[in-house]
């Protein structure tokens, strides 16, 4: 999950409980490539 995290693809809410972010839709759509993605620390 992490990764995920880090990628902006997902958004922590509280513990255990996450969302799924625009940029991980569009990634899902196949609107953004994996190359395209870089950390958002």
């Amino acid at each position: 999950m992490r990764k995920l995290l880090n990628k902006g693809l997902v958004e922590r809410h509280t513990e255990g409980l996450y969302s799924i972010t625009d940029k991980g839709r569009a990634y899902l759509k196949g609107e953004i490539d994996a190359s395209e993605l870089e950390d958002s620390e």
